[in-house]
């Protein structure tokens, strides 16, 4: 299995700094009289030759070292020159190429991987690589803060905030100054120039190649840093556990069950150990024989195919897959890829699992299938309806005791609901389903429903082809619930549409399973309702005029005051609340509101497609 230390990368790194060979003996320039405090250190990284002079015996230690030098040490140190990365290293640089572009440097791809590492943001850049900062020589206040970025501790440098008693540490900028008492506190970095009386940081001093050297050394024992690397077999989410081949080619596994909030990052984001697909590219990262991160990359198949399992069998050496079409006899043979990742049913499971009749979707990647999910030509699912999807296909999301499955309705599927003969449309976010699935479709579904009625004042209303509405209970609490396509409205005892009711009205729903199929609503006495159409938008003063038309077809004016607190405005396209700077000359707005000294000053304003 491969682990790679801490002690390679950085061989790679202070290279950087320097042209010359590597050192065998005493270096001239280093001299236990003006560089006591780092000779040996020195000396035991040339004699490793993890750092260089400029010559057998010129080091150059008083060399400043510039910022643009100083990521480039932290992105090799990290593993980017590790050749079992180069799949990190292009995630990095998909996700963040278009961020370091911009400044023009001829190092995008190791300052994308420290974006992707975390150890910098896209905010932080400007400081370290924009204009003139690439080539400025990093100061140690500076260095203190990249150093504790590195090591993952800004979180303790927080905690730990400024308790170094550094006689200059009004010279150290405050936001710097709790990363200065975690590298002196780590012993990463210490005071200068000490005497009786005097404990200089010099943090504005810049670091020189005899100071990056010792800390680096320093830096590289306190970590214990190394990478496992291997392609994903298989995610036990019930066990929290990943299996992958190693770099031997043997199958190992790890447990994450006492780990949990160990940080995930799929394909350069932050994710969780469900998403972690088969035949991802992985790296386990540790410290001190520690797990302090688990980092995946995707890998995509160049085809797709789904269908029924004719059979398995071998040839040459190679295991083939024979299958059809659900609909088709055509027979079409694949070959399996030696480390091909197998699930049947969800669970981890072998080629040999599966049999013939079995359906199974695979993907293909360089002319060989990696990965086969199977199952059995038919099962029953049951669990709960958690969501309706009706584009691309209508399909139904469950939440079954394994998870959240989500399924199509095949042509011809039958249903019914509450033992009545019906619709798949019929069924409703809420309901507790027996689906019967074939070949990965509902063949049949079987619903039932708990009824309700549920009484409270309108909070919130989502406009859209899967409507919904929150609603404020006596108790407070506020509860969410579909709205049925078919529901029927009532609002003050009249029949109406979802556009009659109005924020803050008094409600009833009449619920089955968590979808209210009746809405009854009475808008409160001392709101009025306006209609029309944006004529003016007068945001500076607050209000807008209003183009409304009256019973006998004339069109009227109104000025509209915006209330500065407490109104809501809602775009009934997406049901998302906005400012009110989204709304426009021309809009149609339906608007909510009470007359004050002759003045309509609105408390909700819907805009309406």
């Amino acid at each position: 299995m491969l682990k790679k230390f801490l002690a390679v990368t950085v061989a790679l790194t202070l290279a950087l700094l320097s042209v010359g060979v590597s050192a065998a003996g005493v270096f001239s320039d280093v001299t236990q009289e003006d560089y006591s405090w780092a000779v040996n250190e020195i000396e035991e990284m040339a004699s490793k030759g993890i750092v260089k002079g400029y010559s057998s015996t010129v080091f150059g230690p008083g060399d400043d070292v510039t910022k643009i030098q100083s990521l480039l040490l932290c992105a090799r140190i990290l593993g980017y020159a590790d050749d079992n990365n180069k799949a990190f290293n292009d995630i990095a640089l998909e996700v963040y190429g278009d961020v370091v572009k911009d400044y023009k440097i001829d190092y995008d791809g190791e300052i994308a991987f420290l974006l992707y590492k975390g150890i910098l943001t896209p905010d932080e850049l400007p400081s370290y690589i924009g204009g003139d900062n690439a080539s400025a020589p990093l100061k140690r206040y500076e260095a203190a803060v990249l150093i504790t970025k590195v090591m993952d501790a800004e979180e303790k440098a927080a905690e730990l905030g400024f308790s170094t008693q550094f006689t200059d540490s009004a010279d150290i900028p405050a936001a710097a100054k709790p990363y200065v008492s975690y590298v002196n506190s780590v012993g990463l970095m210490v005071g200068m120039y000490k005497t009786s009386t005097t404990n200089h940081f010099m943090p504005l001093y810049n670091v020189n190649r005899a100071q990056m050297t010792v800390i680096l050394y320093r830096m590289m024992n306190l970590m214990e840093e190394s990478i496992e690397y291997g392609i994903v077999d298989s995610v036990n989410t019930a066990a929290n556990t990943i299996m992958f081949i190693g770099e031997d080619g043997n199958t190992t596994g790890i447990n994450v069950a006492a780990r949990l909030n160990i940080p995930i990052r799929i394909d350069g984001y932050v994710s969780s150990l469900d998403k972690i697909k088969p035949q991802s590219v992985l790296a386990i990262v540790k410290r001190g024989g520690t797990i302090v991160g688990i980092e995946a990359v995707t890998v995509i198949g160049d085809e797709k195919f789904a269908g029924v399992v004719n059979g398995i069998s071998t040839s040459k050496g190679k295991k083939i897959i024979t299958m059809h079409e659900v609909d088709s006899s055509e027979l079409i043979k694949y070959t399996l890829s030696d480390d091909v990742s197998v699930t049947y049913d969800g669970t981890p499971s072998t080629v040999s699992a599966i049999k013939a009749a079995d359906y199974a979707e695979i993907e293909i990647k360089d002319g060989e299938v990696i990965v086969i999910n199977a199952s059995k030509k038919e099962k029953t699912v049951v669990g709960t309806v958690s969501e309706i999807t009706l584009v691309p296909d209508f399909a139904l999301s469950v939440q079954t005791s394994a998870g959240v499955e989500k399924y199509t309705f095949a042509d011809g599927a039958t249903a019914t609901r509450n033992n009545l003969s019906a619709q798949p449309g019929d069924i409703l976010v809420g309901d507790r389903v027996s689906l019967t699935i074939r070949y990965n479709m509902i063949s049949k579904a079987v619903a039932t429903s708990l009824n309700s009625n549920v009484t409270g004042t309108i909070e919130e209303i989502t406009i859209s082809t899967l409507p919904s509405i929150k609603v404020r209970q006596s108790n407070g609490n506020t509860v969410s619930y579909s709205i049925s396509r078919e529901a029927e409205y009532v609002v003050d005892e009249a029949s109406s549409d979802i556009y009659g009711l109005r924020l803050g009205s008094t409600v009833t729903l009449r619920v089955e399973g968590e979808t209210a199929v009746k809405v009854t609503s009475t808008t409160p006495a001392s709101s009025n309702v306006l209609t029309g159409k944006v004529n003016t938008v007068h945001s500076s003063y607050g209000f807008i005029l209003l183009d409304t038309e009256t019973q006998n077809g004339d069109v009227t004016q109104t000025q509209v005051f915006l209330k500065k607190s407490g109104i809501k405005i809602i775009n009934s396209a997406t049901g998302k609340e906005v400012s009110s700077s989204a709304i426009k000359a021309g809009m149609e707005l339906s608007i909510t509101g009470v007359m004050n000294t002759g003045a309509f000053e609105a408390t909700t304003i819907i805009i309406l497609p």
